[in-house]
């Protein structure tokens, strides 16, 4: 069977085939492949799709040469020939996977995840996705994009974009008479040049997803095709170069030409494949790649292309019949294991087993082998050309379409939600702005996803605001109820990731920045809570779980060294130093006993159409909140400072733990719907929860 899917490739193909090319496909797509299954066991194997990159810019662009330097015809780019033949390449595998998993979607996903697939069905019907995905909250690796089933499409957007301006790019260096060289080095510098500076700039998901930060990678490829066919004397320059300094000089003095040549050809393979394993081996998914880190699988492809099919590995191995049969199927391959392997993450609770993930790319590669053999070459090499190019056309974008309708209807459904959704969220805005005036450097957004910069971001609603709650991320994770529930309370917010709601404690000291000075903030909001008088009731949230074993006290009053035994009778010196500043100023001192958190790292309460071997779980053992030191401390601390020095109600306390727990139980999850965000932070729904006992808390102090 290998035989003949080669056999036939080469029959379609007019010009020579390099087997090995479809060698390097392979390597590029198992990696990929196995880093979306096993990233534990393949960290850089995302870096496949670099080779790709490569590969595509070194194939399109030989074609485009040979139109522009054709001797009969020179000059004429034949572009309308040029896309249909990219439309019947690409459409037939495309079309089937966009239809199949908007089918299985409808039985797997929920109604929110299912709105945006057919939102990036729509994407990718226009090869957009990629743009789509940047505007998205996260980035390519966070565990959330595992239940993005067209995820993998933000590829194809960058190659067809390339694919788009690219040989009308060509056309004018031609016919501008310019060195095609210098132009494309000068493009590709550009390229790489935007990429780090995105990447410098902390934004990764722009480096990685927009087309301009990755055309560079295409185009470098486009220039080793241009000199393997039109520039050999430049080639043969650099060869004999090489000759004088590195193979007569150190490896064979009295070899012959063509001896030198294959030994020069066996060295730039071998150079290739060992960047690319190193690569594959080591580049870990940080906010540093793409970026100089490319390079390594980029030049590692480059090494192996420029190398030609008669080096040993480039013959022997990446020609090797299996290699080549992977290659051959590479892209019906790159286009069916990501959903398949993203609704098995989604039915199994984001944690599939291992045999799991195995049978999804078992099942990849043999529905990659039908797609290859019975769906694409009628589509792409039947005679009836203006057929199946109306066919493809059509059918891309009437699935497309139905994407879009979709998206719309579930979209109509929340209309109501999204109303008044609306509606807090421009009131919100407006409360962000008014902080920002008297906090200027507070709200700093970063790359994480939304709801996290959310319910760290300080919100006032007028200089009249008669509530402040303050405190770590918690804090902002309880103001989501009281906003959403009781929008006409005049509440502020100043909650700053693991800062402690207390004067000069800094906790997670061992944090980098800029965490290290979020006390900072901490401390400018409570002197402008104690000055204002319109304040009237502090809230102070904070879970132990960050500062008991780790706060350090940055105030010049006391002097006590940090260390981890230090660090509660640190924290225990600034609450009590805290709340006699704020009383003193008349305000009144509410405390929150935090939240329990789950004992996972991912919720187990998910309610879902389909499971494999994943069952909910929305309840978890009391003894696993109350056997938690830092909680139990903190709490007995707090109602022993309240009950001793604080008798005359001017102080109190919200015990959070009641409300989600009973006498055995407590739950993550209450009427099928989960009140975590994660392990430790309620979401909308338990901050919905939480919030009616936090008011009724205020408004029985205020009465007082």
């Amino acid at each position: 069977m290998i035989a003949n899917m080669i056999k036939c490739f080469k029959e379609q193909s007019k010009h020579e085939y390099r087997s090995d090319i479809d060698g390097l496909r392979a390597i590029a797509c198992i990696s990929v492949v196995i880093f979306h299954a096993f990233p534990e066991y393949l960290k850089g194997g995302f870096v496949g799709v670099d080779i790709f990159f490569v590969i595509s810019g070194y194939l399109i662009s030989s074609i485009i040469y040979r139109n522009l330097f054709d001797i009969e015809n020179p000059g004429k780019l034949h572009l309308i020939d040029f896309y249909i033949k990219r439309v019947r390449r690409i459409f037939p595998a495309l079309i089937t996977i966009l239809c199949t998993t908007l089918i299985l979607g409808y039985f797997v996903l929920l109604p929110e995840e299912y709105m945006l697939l057919g939102k990036h069905v729509f994407g990718g019907s226009l090869y957009i996705n990629n743009i789509m995905l940047f505007f998205e909250s996260g980035s390519y690796f966070n565990p959330e994009s595992n239940a993005k089933p067209l995820l993998h499409l933000w590829s194809l957007g960058v190659e067809e974009q390339f694919y788009l301006i690219f040989p009308i790019f060509l056309w004018i260096i031609y016919k501008t008479r310019q060195n095609f060289i210098l132009v494309l080095t000068i493009f590709t510098i550009t390229s790489f040049a935007l990429c780090k500076i995105e990447i410098s700039n902390h934004n990764q998901s722009a480096a990685f997803y927009l087309p301009w930060c990755r055309f560079w990678e295409l185009s470098i490829g486009a220039i080793l095709s241009y000199i393997v066919f039109y520039k050999k004397d430049f080639i043969n320059n650099i060869k004999c170069l090489l000759e004088k300094v590195v193979i007569k000089r150190v490896l064979f003095k009295n070899a012959n030409a063509q001896a030198n040549e294959n030994i020069l050809n066996n060295i730039l393979s071998i150079i290739g494949l060992t960047l690319i394993i190193i690569a594959i081996a080591t580049i870990k998914n940080n906010y540093k790649f793409p970026g100089t880190r490319a390079l390594l699988p980029v030049l590692g492809a480059i090494f192996i292309i420029a190398a030609g099919k008669k080096a040993f590995i480039n013959r022997y191995i990446l020609s090797n019949r299996i290699f080549v049969f992977l290659g051959l199927i590479s892209y019906p391959l790159y286009l069916w294991h990501w959903p398949l392997l993203s609704f098995a993450y989604v039915c199994d609770n984001f944690e599939p087993k291992a045999w799991i993930k195995i049978i999804a790319i078992i099942a990849a590669i043999g529905l990659s082998i039908l797609t290859y053999l019975f769906i694409e070459p009628p589509l792409r090499y039947g005679k009836r050309k203006i057929f199946s190019l109306i066919f493809l056309l059509s059918s891309l974008y009437c699935i497309g379409f139905i994407g879009f309708i979709i998206t719309i209807s579930l979209q109509k459904e929340y209309k109501y939600e999204e109303e008044r959704n609306s509606t807090l969220s421009a009131e919100l805005l407006k409360r962000e702005n008014e902080c920002q005036l008297k906090f200027n450097k507070w709200n700093i957004k970063t790359d994480i996803p939304n709801f996290w910069f959310y319910i760290i971001s300080c919100k006032m609603k007028s200089k009249e605001d008669n509530i402040a709650l303050i405190g770590d991320s918690h804090a902002g994770t309880y103001y989501l109820g009281m906003a959403n529930l009781f929008p006409d309370r005049k509440i502020s917010v100043f909650p700053e990731e693991n800062a402690a709601p207390f004067y000069d404690v800094r906790t997670g000291a061992r944090d980098t920045e800029p965490f290290r000075e979020n006390y900072k903030n901490i401390n400018k909001a409570l002197d402008y809570i104690r000055n204002n008088d319109s304040y009237k009731v502090v809230i102070l949230a904070h879970t132990p779980l960050s500062s008991y074993y780790d706060t350090e006290y940055m105030g010049t009053d006391i002097n006590l060294p940090y260390s981890k035994a230090n660090s509660f009778p640190t924290l225990k010196i600034a609450i009590k130093k805290t709340v006699d500043k704020l009383l003193s100023s008349g305000k009144k001192v509410i405390f929150t006993l935090d939240n329990p958190a789950l004992p996972n790292r991912k919720t187990n309460c998910v309610y879902r159409p389909i499971t494999i071997s994943f069952k909910p779980k929305c309840e978890f053992d009391k003894q696993f909140y109350t056997n938690t030191i830092e909680i139990q401390e903190y709490n007995r601390f707090i109602k022993n400072l309240i009950n001793t020095d604080y008798p005359d109600g001017n102080v109190d306390f919200v015990d959070l733990a009641q409300i989600l727990c009973d006498e055995n139980k407590c739950y993550e999850g209450i009427n099928n719907k989960p009140l975590y965000e994660d392990q430790n932070h309620l979401n909308q729904e338990g901050s919905n929860l939480v919030a009616p006992k936090i008011i009724q808390k205020i408004d029985k102090m205020l009465a007082n």
